[in-house]
Formats: structure tokens, C-alpha cells, sequence
């Protein structure tokens, strides 16, 4: 009696360290995505220095673990296909999240990126052969109507992002003297065109990364059944990191390798910023250890969503629209509803059949009183 009831408060503090530490992570990940987009880092300096970061404190942590490490790295060649893939798309996906932070704000690209269970489904199916319920169809249909909520579309919402009436009065009280009205007009247009395209371009990048983690999720199943340790993803998805970003420079501006001078806060916020990974990955670590149920903590993870709806009106003082949050909430719910499926499934089957049952005993009464 007394062992049962040490074990039940034991697992009780499991499942609150377990949620204070995915809370943790979500803070982490947040608060970072904030930092890289103040110090104005870009995502191949920071992809970089992550990278780099990643295979020192990996390969240190498989090295420890593994005593025999020519055994744990020998593998089928197919799978050494399947690990290299995944690793390209793990980087590939975080240059892309990180690449879309000076296009958007960080609610957006928070919620856009928590599309990835709408293509995770599709994956499954092709990849592990995983059924596709209808279930599944409606909450990936209403994932894909709050994201649609939050980036509003112009094609179906008929209004820009930009707001050009206080872009018009900043052009108007700087160059009165200057430039005439049809000239700040024709700047007015060029500006909000080029807001228009940035933005969506960060769009399009968040889809990216969304997409790539969907399918690299599905392919570290396959991984991990066939023995690969998540110390070998790490360091190879680092690696795959490493030559991406070195890869970019071309594209995108890496100021640690052309020779340009970082200021100080950039300096002291790349090595931040890639510590915050690994430290937010080693919470979700956790937190797995101690829940010991993914689908609750992929649900829980869901909640970053709701911080960057709270940080946006607290950070940077924009109060999200209404609609904004309602897709947010939209989204919210549907992934919750995904990683609880099964439960969702059975609660709703429990309701119909009782309804039903319910329905044939009301029908029975009534034909009792029915003259014969």
C-alpha cells in the first residue's frame, strides 16, 4: 500500500517536472528566435556556429556512451542513404526557419512552422504505410484554415500586410521639401511591393521548413528502429549544417567568413544562440524522460504557439487581429487533437454510439404510447 502510494506521488512529480521542463523549451526556443532576429543574425552565420556547437557536444556524447564505436557506426548502406537525407533535411529546415526571421514576425512563423502534423500525416502514409482516418483529414483541413487565418492571404482576404498610411505619413514628414506628391506615391507602391514579396518569401521559407522537419521526423522512425542512436542524428544532421551553411555564403551574408567585423552583441549572441538549441533540446529530452508519452509532449509543444501570440503584444507592443488569433487557436487545438487521436477517436465513437443508443431507447418509449 505505502510502495503504491510513493510510486503515485513519484509519477505525479514526473508529469509536473516533465511539463515545467516542455515549457521551458518552448520559453527557450521563443526567447531565441527573438534574440537572433535583435542582434540581426543571419541564419547562415548562425547556422554556422550551431552546427559547429552540435557536433562537438554530440560526438562528446556518443564517445562517453558508446564503448564499442566502430560497431555503433557500421550500417546498411540503405540506411546510410535514409541518415544522409535526414540530415539534409534537418539542416536544410533550419536555415530555412531561421532565414524567414527578418520576414516575419515571430508569431507567424511560430504557427506556420506548426503545420508540419498536416504533412507528417501525408509522409506516414507513404513512407510507414500509417492509415489515414478521416479524423485526421478534418483536423489537417482546419491546420491548414488557421494558418490561412494567420498569413491572410491577399488573394482571399483582399487587404496587404504593409501599413501604408503610416508609411505614407513617415515619407510625408521627412521629405515635404523634397518630393512632391506623385514622387511619394511611387515610393509608397515600391515599398509596399517589396513588403508584400519579403513577406511572403518568409512564408514560403516556414512552409520549407515545415515540410523538411515533417518528412525528416518520418524518416528518424524508420532510423531509430533500425538502431541509429539520436547521438548519430545529431552529429550528422550537424555536419550536414556545416557544409550548408559554408555552402550559402554565396546567398546568404556570413560575416564571420568574408571578413566583415560583428559587433559585440553579435559576437556574444551566436554562441548564445547555438548553446539555446542545444540547451532547449536537452529540456525536450527531458521531458520525454519523464512524461514518457511523445504525443503529450508534441501537445504540449503546440503551446509555443500561445507564448508568441503573448510575446508579440508584450515584446514588440502589436496587439495580434482578431482573426490572427483565432487561426492561432485553430491551430492550437487541431495539433493537440492530432497527438491525442486515438483518445479523440475513441471519446467520439463513445458519443456517437451513446447518442445513438440514447436515440433507439427514446424511439422505443414513443411507440409504446403509439395506439396499435
Amino acid at each position: 500500500m505505502e510502495g503504491d502510494k510513493e510510486t503515485e506521488i513519484k509519477s505525479g512529480r514526473h508529469i509536473v517536472l516533465g511539463t515545467i521542463f516542455i515549457f521551458i523549451c518552448n520559453l527557450i526556443y521563443l526567447g531565441n528566435n527573438y534574440l537572433i532576429k535583435w542582434a540581426e543574425l543571419s541564419a547562415s552565420e548562425v547556422g554556422l556556429v550551431r552546427a559547429i556547437f552540435q557536433i562537438i557536444v554530440f560526438s562528446s556524447l556518443l564517445i562517453r556512451k558508446e564503448k564499442n564505436l566502430r560497431k555503433s557506426l557500421s550500417f546498411e548502406t540503405k540506411i546510410k542513404v535514409y541518415l544522409c537525407i535526414y540530415s539534409f533535411l534537418t539542416a536544410s529546415a533550419t536555415i530555412a526557419l531561421l532565414g524567414s526571421l527578418p520576414y516575419l514576425p515571430i508569431g507567424d512563423v511560430v504557427v506556420i512552422a506548426f503545420t508540419n502534423p498536416v504533412f507528417t500525416v501525408f509522409f506516414s502514409y507513404c513512407i510507414l504505410k500509417n492509415e489515414i482516418t478521416p479524423l485526421k483529414l478534418i483536423l489537417s483541413a482546419s491546420i491548414i484554415v488557421g494558418d490561412a487565418l494567420v498569413v491572410q492571404p491577399p488573394f482571399i482576404f483582399g487587404h496587404k500586410h504593409f501599413k501604408e498610411d503610416e508609411y505614407f505619413e513617415i515619407k510625408s514628414d521627412s521629405n515635404d521639401d523634397v518630393l512632391n506628391s506623385t514622387s511619394i506615391e511611387v515610393l509608397r507602391k515600391e515599398e509596399i511591393m517589396k513588403n508584400e514579396i519579403d513577406y511572403y518569401i518568409g512564408v514560403g521559407l516556414c512552409l520549407y521548413g515545415a515540410i523538411t522537419i515533417s518528412l525528416a521526423s518520418v524518416l528518424s522512425t524508420k532510423l531509430s528502429s533500425a538502431g541509429i542512436s539520436n547521438n548519430i542524428l545529431m552529429i550528422s544532421s550537424g555536419c550536414f549544417g556545416l557544409m550548408l551553411s559554408l555552402a550559402l555564403v554565396p546567398i546568404l551574408p556570413n560575416r564571420l567568413l568574408i571578413g566583415e567585423q560583428l559587433s559585440f552583441i553579435g559576437y556574444s549572441c551566436l554562441p548564445l544562440a547555438a548553446f539555446n538549441t542545444v540547451l532547449a533540446f536537452w529540456f525536450l529530452t527531458q521531458s520525454l524522460a519523464y512524461l514518457r508519452n511523445p504525443t503529450l509532449v508534441g501537445m504540449l509543444r503546440s503551446t509555443e504557439i500561445l507564448f508568441s501570440l503573448v510575446s508579440e503584444s508584450l515584446v514588440n507592443q502589436m496587439i495580434p487581429a482578431p482573426l490572427s488569433i483565432i487561426g492561432s487557436l485553430l491551430v492550437v487545438t487541431s495539433v493537440c487533437c492530432m497527438s491525442l487521436h486515438d483518445w479523440v477517436v475513441s471519446i467520439l465513437v463513445t458519443a456517437i454510439y451513446l447518442s445513438i443508443s440514447r436515440f433507439s431507447v427514446g424511439c422505443d418509449k414513443c411507440l409504446l404510447y403509439v395506439p396499435t
